[in-house]
């Protein structure tokens, strides 16, 4: 479980780094936060072991739907003047030289809305 303090932590220092584009009227898009394990440690004054900190954020709810906001909010940065349908998203988390990444794939309808 990830306290609302570390997950607050983690996304202070995750490195962000987004990918999209529109085809046919649907937007694509990829977003990676990138946290390095060895700074969460320092900034908790203790070690963090990497396998223990990708299973939590694997299995925080919290913590995926904070990236996929964050996600959605990449691909409106990215195409403003479009309206945004809602999203298809898809993510995971995964430890590879001392950092976790949180991935999120997202699928977006464009120029959609919804009468009721």
């Amino acid at each position: 479980m990830v306290s609302r303090g570390v997950e607050e932590l983690l996304f202070q220092c995750a490195e962000v780094l987004s990918e999209g584009q529109v085809r046919e009227e649907t937007y694509f898009g990829s977003t990676m936060l990138t946290i390095p394990v060895s700074e969460i440690g320092a900034r908790l004054g203790r070690d963090v072991p990497e396998e223990e900190l990708g299973d939590a954020l694997a299995g925080s709810a919290r913590v995926r739907l904070r990236a996929s906001r964050i996600a959605r909010a990449e691909a409106q940065r990215r195409i403003p003047h479009r309206l945004m349908g809602t999203a298809t998203v898809e993510s995971r988390v995964t430890i590879e030289d001392g950092n976790v990444h949180v991935d999120v794939d997202l699928e977006v309808p464009l120029d959609v809305l919804s009468v009721t």
